[in-house]
């Protein structure tokens, strides 16, 4: 890795990024990151980059944590992390349908 020279200019430099677009760089990372969750969870994870891009388009921006918020989620939760099984809904359908799912859990799993 280049070193920078000590009249180099700080800062970030997203000519050096693989995507320069901000908005692109953005939804890159966010990709990223949710692989490396799938990995931690030992999920499989067959979807690309690009297919994220195409299902997200330009909904991109209303991703969050507040319930009218959009968030892309399996369909089926057993089921791997692929085109066919993706889907974006709001925050406050997941959380609903995932509530559901969680409920079935015995109600000593954890220790206390």
């Amino acid at each position: 890795m280049a070193r920078r020279g000590p009249g180099a200019p700080k800062g970030p430099r997203p000519h050096l990024r693989q995507y320069p677009d901000p908005l692109e760089h953005k939804m890159y990372y966010a990709f990223l990151r949710m692989r490396a969750q799938a990995k931690f969870r030992s999920e499989m994870f067959k979807l690309t980059f690009e297919d994220f891009q195409e299902l997200w388009g330009d909904r991109f921006e209303q991703r969050g944590r507040r319930a009218e918020s959009l968030v892309l989620t399996k369909r089926d939760l057993a089921g791997i992390w692929e085109r066919d099984n993706v889907h974006i809904i709001n925050r406050q359908e997941q959380l609903k349908r995932d509530g559901s799912v969680r409920r079935k859990t015995p109600p000593n799993w954890r220790q206390e």
